[in-house]
């Protein structure tokens, strides 16, 4: 399996605001700047496409040598007047690539006066020369976290988990890996508040963050430092599983042990393993009739090349001699 390693430079995060429902990404930054990292990460990586004022659609400042010789603030200010009276926004991440931050805009002067009057708006230092749209993620992620979500000081609700759970866009099959991810937890009955994608009800579950019992970060290592600052800020705990769970060994173990850690009761989960395991090794039964058959012709070694996630992902389904390749992001 060989899978292209789909990452942009830091701006391209637009694309994590685009996967919360009624957020709009703002980007401050030259045309080209907002116009590759969302062909690279929506056209070209399956053609996932975009809605609202994602794709084609997104608010860019299109900062050109005027902007840089003269300061494109004003631009960008003007940019922001329109975005707010189009776009029906319940949060607006204004994401300031690499000619505002070498130019030295001063965009959280701007983007405070906005906040200062009651829009729900904040900035995100995001230039390319600092990170890909992994860093990016992360930049957005804690932006939203601090500017908008707040402080907390109440109660902390048992059984409520923030699933983090890679980058959005950044896979072919994000949306679907979440949503399952989503609904395996809820099966061992945990209540899930869903951050990106299909199932995410909005920016009310941004201001639910601070409310769970705890964060769960499926991933390798994007996400961690957000869980860390959020460990940090609300003094929240959170439990990273590096590994994606695929088959029903490995998705058993990470039931239990997120389970485990909730200190929930087990009853329920264990009946949900086994309801699932029996529907997993229906289809496994029927496929034995065809590897019996046709195992001559079956490849015996494997080679996987793709990100972190996926590779360690499908290499740990594989017999135990596969050779596993991963790259660095």
């Amino acid at each position: 399996m060989i899978s292209d390693v789909r990452y942009a430079c830091a701006v391209g995060a637009t694309n994590t605001v685009v996967a919360i429902m009624g957020a709009v990404p703002i980007a401050n930054c030259s045309p080209g700047c907002q116009l590759k990292p969302t062909a690279m990460l929506t056209f070209e990586n399956g053609f996932q496409g975009s809605v609202a004022a994602g794709g084609g659609n997104m608010p860019s400042s299109n900062a050109t040598e005027n902007d840089v010789v003269f300061g494109g603030i004003k631009t960008l200010d003007l940019l922001i007047k329109s975005t707010l009276k189009i776009y029906d926004g319940d949060l607006f991440v204004v994401l300031t690539g690499c000619t505002g931050e070498l130019i030295g805009d001063n965009v959280p002067d701007l983007v405070g006066k906005y906040q200062k009057a009651g829009y729900p708006i904040v900035y995100a230092n995001t230039a390319g020369f600092k990170g890909n749209n992994l860093y990016g993620h992360e930049v957005v992620v804690d932006a939203i976290i601090d500017q908008f979500v707040g402080d907390y000081n109440g109660e902390k609700q048992k059984g409520l988990v923030n699933l983090w759970f890679e980058t959005s866009y950044y896979n072919q099959n994000w949306r679907g890996d979440y949503q399952e991810l989503a609904r395996i937890l809820r099966g061992a009955g945990l209540e899930v508040n869903v951050l990106f994608g299909p199932e995410n009800p909005g920016v009310s579950a941004w201001k639910k963050i601070p409310q769970a019992q705890f964060n769960l970060v499926v991933s390798p290592w994007v996400d961690v430092k957000n869980a860390e600052h959020l460990q940090k800020k609300y003094n929240q705990p959170f439990l990273h599983i590096p590994e994606i769970p695929v088959g029903e060994e490995a998705t058993a173990k990470f039931i239990r042990q997120v389970v485990d850690y909730a200190g929930i009761d087990k009853q329920k989960s264990e009946d949900f393993i086994k309801s699932e395991a029996e529907i997993n090794y229906y289809y496994l039964e029927h496929f034995s009739e065809f590897f019996a058959e046709y195992w001559y012709g079956m490849p015996s070694e494997f080679v996987v090349t793709a990100d972190a996630a996926y590779a360690w992902l499908t290499a740990s389904f594989l017999p135990t001699k596969s050779v596993l390749s991963q790259s660095a992001w």
